[in-house]
């Protein structure tokens, strides 16, 4: 057995739940059938006892985001200032809904580093928007980017059912003009109801959109996430690096382990989700809960090539199907 664990100098990232609220109820969102959703904000008080046990040195970037929409929270702008005081290098998710000209200046004047905008069908239908009205949105909204130099980061997320592959396609092409880095498109790895699982694309299916996309965007960063394997002795979350941390302190390994919910694996099997805690990082500093036996435990599971069974009821770590079965749906 290979009992040598990575060390935590340096770690990658470690993810911040700002808040666990949204303003979307969409259907292929774990969050729409999670228990206890919605649970409210990390307050300011857990926030600075969590900055207390952690260190840049250690995590050198910070999502300030998670199961929620970050731009509802009334403190966001409060708690990305204070990490930036530290040097921290931030990023954020939002479903765009809520951001507005006034909000993106106040971005760039507090130093946000990465957006990442997630814009879907889902989202869409949520919404009751049209891919013009999002497109039109989002031209609005982003101006100041054209407007000024910044070092600001925007990145667009795309998740793909079956059904709205075409859609893809109409949403990238009334996109086009915004000051995007990089849009990513990632399959239905979440798949809390068996009729989402029928919306499931096999990795040849993924791989033929890929071609397209390259045939009518060649010169376009479009990154289709699920067509390499997992890295060997980890998970696609990268158990070894990083870390989630809910509104409430806790810290687990990943998102998925961090709510409770029911999902569909690749082959059809439902699971439900289960929260797996190690510690609790407004109470303890990180090197206490990262080098637990428990949680190293877990870590090495990965290492020496097999997986918690904990993870059974998540993707991150499989490979796509190279056919879905959908008879059953």
């Amino acid at each position: 057995m290979n009992d040598k664990l990575p060390t935590i100098v340096p770690m990658n990232a470690i993810v911040l739940e700002n808040a666990r609220v949204c303003n979307l109820r969409c259907a292929a969102c774990p969050t729409t059938h999670a228990v206890g959703y919605p649970a409210g904000f990390m307050t300011m008080a857990t926030f600075r006892r969590i900055l207390e046990h952690i260190d840049r040195s250690v995590f050198p970037q910070c999502g300030l985001t998670g199961w929620g929409e970050t731009f509802l929270d009334p403190n966001y702008f409060a708690k990305l200032r204070l990490l930036k005081n530290r040097g921290y290098y931030v990023g954020c998710t939002s479903n765009a809904i809520l951001l507005d000209r006034q909000r993106v200046e106040r971005l760039l004047v507090e130093g946000l580093d990465l957006l990442g905008l997630s814009v879907d069908l889902f989202h869409l239908q949520a919404s009751g928007k049209s891919p013009v009205e999002m497109a039109k949105h989002l031209r609005t909204v982003l101006e100041p980017l054209h407007e000024q130099s910044t070092g600001l980061t925007v990145g667009l997320n795309v998740v793909v059912p079956l059904s709205g592959r075409d859609f893809l396609f109409e949403l990238l092409e009334r996109v086009e003009e915004l000051p995007l880095s990089q849009v990513s498109v990632i399959p239905l790895i979440m798949m809390p109801t068996r009729e989402l699982h029928g919306e499931l694309m096999s990795a040849a299916e993924i791989s033929e959109l890929q071609q397209r996309c390259i045939a009518r965007w060649p010169r376009r960063r479009i990154a289709f996430a699920y067509l390499e394997p997992p890295p060997a002795g980890n998970c696609r979350s990268d158990v070894h690096h990083n870390v989630y941390v809910s509104y409430d302190g806790e810290v687990s390994p990943c998102c998925t382990l961090a709510l409770e919910f029911p999902n569909f694996c690749f082959s059809g099997m439902a699971h439900r989700t289960a929260i797996l805690s190690f510690g609790n990082l407004a109470e303890q500093p990180f090197v206490e809960i990262w080098e637990s036996p428990d949680y190293a435990a877990f870590r090495r599971r990965f290492q020496n090539g097999s997986v918690p069974e904990v993870c059974g009821c998540c993707n991150a770590w499989r490979l796509l199907p190279e056919e879905v079965n959908r008879d059953a749906h």
